[in-house]
């Protein structure tokens, strides 16, 4: 179940948050703190100072189900391998068939909570309000920021301007925390060019062992990262680690995904159940920019 809701590589090295023990129609109250040390003199009388942010967000889920039934003739047909030695050919789920309807379930969450009710992705993505959705849509937009210049679209000539801007522009909380900058692959392909083609920047490919992220050159706290659940969409997203939230039901329960045989219909079947639901921390620690 753990691969099926988080398996994606938007979950990778804990970027994104997650709450487990949300049932589905269910929520709960998140409450994340912040706080900035100020010193002063000592002395008999101090004068509170600080600076402290609280943000309390309620995170909530909706229920989705994916069922569905194989004739085990019609998948003998294609599938011969899969029958089990023996008078009665009982078929035999195999491993291959499992991974790809869980590699398919954790594609379809990474599509949802990135961009569910902003872009068409799907049923999931129909009833989850996605990160996108929340940032760029509802009152937390007036809480981002943006890179300060003009510029029409995020390609190899323009993206190199666009990070530095966005980074430049970020609030100095943020300027010595763990942060990502998530983006579909094509403008992930597109910064990696740039980067490549530039005569003052020296950029090695390759962060965190991983082919989906690098470190941007001159900024040692910032992954840049090729994100599924953003494929499609023209928008990066820079925050710092665990600002996203995905809340979900306990990832450990067994029987919220099953793989079967029905003896007396004859049919072999899956049948996955999924909570699932997206907030965000502080909106005024995501960096934003759309692409025409």
């Amino acid at each position: 179940m753990a691969a099926a809701v988080a398996g994606s590589n938007s979950f990778e090295n804990n970027h994104i948050r997650i709450v487990e023990g949300i049932k589905a129609g269910s929520a709960q109250e998140i409450k994340i703190f912040a706080n900035t040390l100020e010193w002063q003199a000592g002395g008999c009388d101090l004068t509170p100072s600080g600076d402290t942010a609280f943000s309390v967000r309620s995170l909530g889920t909706t229920g989705f189900k994916s069922y569905t039934t194989y004739c085990g003739q019609d998948l003998a047909s294609r599938f011969p391998v899969l029958l089990k030695p023996g008078a009665d050919n009982q078929l035999d789920i195999d491993e291959a068939i499992a991974n790809n309807i869980v590699e398919q379930a954790a594609n379809s969450v990474s599509l949802a909570i990135w961009q569910g009710q902003y872009n068409s992705v799907g049923d999931i993505g129909a009833g989850v309000s996605g990160f996108l959705k929340k940032l760029i849509t509802t009152s937390y937009s007036g809480s981002t920021f943006k890179p300060a210049g003009t510029y029409t679209s995020f390609s190899s000539g323009t993206a190199i301007a666009i990070v530095d801007d966005l980074l430049t522009n970020m609030p100095d909380a943020m300027l010595t925390m763990p942060l990502v900058l998530s983006m579909p692959a094509k403008f992930y392909n597109c910064l990696k060019l740039a980067l490549r083609d530039s005569q003052s920047i020296a950029f090695a490919y390759g962060a965190e062992g991983s082919a989906d992220s690098f470190v941007y050159p001159g900024f040692d706290n910032v992954v840049c990262r090729r994100d599924t659940g953003l494929t499609g969409a023209k928008v990066i997203v820079l925050t710092n680690a665990q600002n996203l939230i995905v809340g979900t039901d306990l990832m450990s329960d067994a029987d919220n995904l099953k793989f079967g045989h029905n003896e007396e219909k004859g049919y072999d079947y899956h049948n996955i159940s999924l909570a699932l639901g997206t907030e965000i921390g502080f909106p005024s620690q995501v960096g934003i920019y759309i692409s025409a």
